[in-house]
């Protein structure tokens, strides 16, 4: 099965990424693509910057601006790194266990909190989390957001 070829590989993937940064993301193709596939494929080989899961794409069609849409996330988040204290989440489920974050990706942290945010070891730079600064996200932010969430529920 292919859950148990994905197994027999995760000892000698751990081995070879031990130390390497890798992004990892996939290509859903088809209304029938195993969304287990991917998470199990990610868990294994995620040790970079998040990616969404799993790009769905339908035909064809969609395949060349589903890859433009990785190669303009990697190039964005490959450029700057921001150190971000206390801890925020990726996720509104998750722990505030993230102390890096990339420019334009959503996180959570508590209204109210003061960040002290960093770009590549440059001078430090408070912000207030005023809910009166916020907007409403945007459709690729909420899928951002919440597609890693119901990928696992599947």
């Amino acid at each position: 099965t292919i859950k148990s070829r994905i197994a027999a590989r995760a000892e000698k993937v751990a081995k070879v990424k031990a130390g390497i940064e890798i992004s990892f993301t996939s290509l859903g193709v088809g209304d029938g693509f195993p969304t287990f596939v991917a998470m199990d494929l990610h868990e294994m080989y995620q040790t970079g910057f998040e990616l969404p899961l799993v790009y769905r794409v339908i035909d064809r069609t969609d395949m060349e601006p589903a890859i433009q849409n990785i190669v303009e996330l990697v190039r964005q988040r490959g450029q700057t790194n921001l150190s971000i204290e206390p801890p925020v989440a990726l996720q509104p489920w998750s722990a505030f266990d993230v102390s890096a974050i990339y420019p334009n990706l959503p996180y959570v942290a508590p209204v109210g909190s003061v960040l002290s945010l960093r770009a590549n070891g440059g001078p430090a730079q408070s912000v207030v989390l005023d809910p009166a600064d916020s907007r409403p996200w945007t459709i690729q932010e909420a899928i951002a957001v919440f597609g890693p969430w119901v990928a696992s529920l599947q």
